[in-house]
């Protein structure tokens, strides 16, 4: 197969060799993705948005996870007349977020 005229064919070896790895790889990729794919199947818990909530619970309703945000927001604005000796106003502005805080709430 990979001889031609009782010489090896480096081009035909290369090929089946990558051939052969290219299947190998392939095959290991998939195994992983499934292997992978079992761990986010939990089963008995829903998740979803409930009277305007989203929450994480468990299918017989005795667990009860309601993750939310929390923040404060700041704007500022600093206005000054003849700032550094000249004519012109100046006036500067800027927003940011104070503080951010994640809850959770839950039974």
């Amino acid at each position: 197969m990979f001889r031609t005229r009782g010489r090896l064919n480096p081009k035909r070896w290369t090929r089946a060799l990558s051939d052969r790895v290219r299947g190998t790889a392939f095959e290991r990729v998939l195994r992983d993705a499934d292997r992978r794919s079992q761990l986010l199947q939990a089963e008995g818990f829903t998740a979803g948005y409930n009277n305007g909530k989203f929450i994480i619970q468990s299918a017989d309703g005795n667990f009860l996870l309601h993750p939310w945000l929390q923040f404060q927001f700041r704007s500022t604005t600093n206005a000054r007349d003849n700032a550094g000796g000249g004519d012109a106003p100046n006036a500067k502005a800027g927003n940011a977020v104070a503080w951010l805080a994640p809850v959770w709430t839950g039974r």
